[in-house]
């Protein structure tokens, strides 16, 4: 006889079951549970949908890992992206100053099911010795996905260059159900394994665990608020500039401290940090003075330091000393941010101590977006920059977000904007994946778009041949648009495993807008005007096919995919044989 359920596996297993219909791209519910298990699992790191995509690698020879996601400095790494690895490794390794690192890496097995089964723990123990083991070069492409290996070779590389900064190391592996207990058993495997993977990682700077979610941890995670209130008190009253929409004063550094803080985990607070462009920059000589300065306790913070600009949507006095921010931003000050929560976290009892210093902070609410992306701008050419942050801000951008609005698609040029809004994750089309159907269908270079997805935008003669005033807008539309659809095709087909759509996706949307234009070469005008959107899955599904065999011949790894072998391939065949009336035409011939 079966166990009796509990309420909170009754009421997470309805509340799966409802988010599962808003999205019609996943047609499987252990794959949605999948997804879903590890957005509410991660929920704490603000990720975007196609951040949490990007991390699932779950299939067959997955080797009981669902997704792999790493975290440098509380940052997400797509470990898929080779070259951005080597730009972190490189990044690094060429600063003077010994930068503290942080890194996280989290496997997660998902579970549809009621129980925790001792047979995760085992798979991820075998997985272990034969990926993770730094000592072994990759002898499993038989028995694990060639995204798997890539990722785990991937952090392999990056903790062996990275090692002699002495990285922080945290290992964490997560098991995910629908239960409601632990038998031993399964928690002696998780031990086991910990024991196991410390030998690996013999580092006293290692950490490993092992997690258990079941319904009522998913339940509470659930109920967590995405946004928590964002009120700023300040020490006196602050000062308005010129109206009730820019505000200036002092804030102590505790207050400051708790305004940055969520207030249950008590981590950063990361997506306020959003608009600021530039990374955090760790030890370097800036940070260093500031550490310096809340350590030595010496003078007033505020004399020596350049203070908080922050940007809100809404501000509302709710005490004279007392603002109420909406969507508030940090524009300017993020290393003297992270540097003051990095002081107060370390405290043993932070907002106990006595400590009357402050800082300067500065809120604006924008006009509109365009004096918004100005300041931005202004607010962060302090320091270098890369290329591919400031996009979002370019004017272009601007525009594709507006058009696209008109048409029922929301660009996301900041990150988890329409995420955070309520908009459905099929009806947001993020700045890098516009970025790669475009790169894929005008430059002919699928490849680039599957091999370097964090940094396609950062080669400037580049980003001109696709993004300037001369290009149509209806090309944006169209490329999303179609890049969109066939990706949900052949998510909800689910023909191939995610490893293998992964590969062929952006190589699926070239070919299908080339037989739409007839031709190979595709301009922008072409794809603005003579590309049909009307978009069926049966011609999807078999220029898949195609495209797959020719995958397939070369190999069928990712390092196919990320090559220039396959576009070299397919560029070489003739187009009509992709067309599934081919064999039709060819008969009536």
């Amino acid at each position: 006889m079966s166990k009796k359920r509990t309420n909170s596996q009754i009421l997470i297993t309805e509340i799966i079951n409802q988010n599962f219909e808003d999205f019609p791209n996943i047609n499987k519910e252990d794959d949605f549970f999948e997804f879903f298990s590890a957005i509410l699992y991660l929920k704490q790191y603000d990720l975007s949908d196609e951040d949490i995509e990007k991390g699932i690698v779950g299939s067959s020879l997955d080797g009981g890992c669902d997704s792999i996601f790493l975290f440098i400095n509380e940052e997400i790494i797509n470990l898929d992206d080779d070259l951005l690895v080597e730009s972190i490794i490189k990044e690094h390794n060429k600063k003077k100053i010994s930068i503290p690192l942080d890194m996280k890496l989290i496997i997660i097995q998902s579970k549809n099911s009621f129980s925790f089964n001792e047979n995760v723990l085992n798979k991820w123990k075998t997985m272990s010795k034969n990926l993770l083991d730094i000592s072994v070069n990759n002898r499993y492409s038989k028995r694990y996905s060639n995204l798997l290996i890539s990722k785990t070779q991937n952090f392999k590389k990056l903790y062996k260059k990275l090692v002699s900064k002495s990285p922080n190391l945290t290992i964490e592996f997560a098991y995910i159900s629908k239960g409601d207990d632990i038998h031993p058993n399964v928690e002696s495997q998780g031990e086991e394994l910990i024991a196991e993977i410390k030998q690996l990682y013999p580092s006293s700077k290692t950490t490993i665990s092992v997690t258990y979610t079941g319904a009522l941890e998913l339940m509470n995670i659930y109920d967590e608020p995405l946004k928590v209130p964002f009120n700023l008190l300040f020490a006196n009253d602050p000062i308005t500039i010129l109206s009730e929409k820019e505000y200036i004063g002092l804030v102590s550094l505790k207050d400051y401290f708790t305004f940055i803080s969520h207030p249950k985990s008590k981590k950063l607070i990361k997506h306020i940090f959003e608009s600021n462009v530039r990374d955090y920059q760790g030890n370097v000589a800036v940070n260093k003075d500031i550490q310096d300065t809340l350590s030595t306790n010496d003078n007033e913070f505020w004399w020596v330091n350049n203070g908080i600009t922050i940007l809100a949507t809404e501000i509302d006095q709710a005490t004279s000393r007392s603002l109420v921010l909406k969507d508030p931003a940090i524009v300017n000050g993020l290393q003297t941010s992270r540097e003051i929560f990095n002081y107060f976290n370390n405290l043993d009892d932070p907002i106990k101590i006595k400590d009357d210093r402050k800082v300067m902070v500065k809120i604006m609410v924008p006009r509109n977006e365009v004096v918004r992306d100005k300041i931005i701008l202004a607010t962060n050419n302090q320091t270098s920059i890369p290329k591919s942050s400031l996009r979002g801000t370019d004017s272009i951008h601007r525009e594709i977000e507006h058009y696209l609005k008109s048409r029922n698609l929301f660009y996301d040029r900041r990150k988890n904007y329409y995420k955070n809004e309520g908009k459905k994750s099929h009806e947001i089309v993020t700045l890098s994946f516009l970025a790669q159907c475009l790169f894929s269908i005008i430059l002919k270079k699928p490849d680039y778009a599957r091999a370097r997805p964090s940094t396609l935008l950062n080669d400037d003669k580049t980003y001109k041949k696709v993004y300037n005033d001369d290009v149509e807008l209806e090309t944006y539309y169209h490329a999303a648009y179609i890049g969109m659809t066939i990706k949900q095709i052949l998510s909800k087909e689910n023909i191939y495993p995610i490893a293998i759509q992964t590969d062929i996706l952006f190589y699926v949307i070239f070919v299908y807008v080339a037989l739409k234009n007839s031709n190979y070469t595709i301009t922008t005008d072409d794809l603005a005007n003579n590309i049909n959107t009307d978009i069926e899955t049966e011609e999807v599904i078999f220029i898949a096919k195609k495209v797959h065999e020719l995958y397939k011949e070369l190999g069928g790894t990712n390092k196919i995919a990320k090559g220039t072998s396959l576009i070299t391939k397919i560029l070489d065949t003739n187009l009509k044989s992709f067309s599934k009336n081919s064999k039709k035409e060819a008969a009536k011939q």
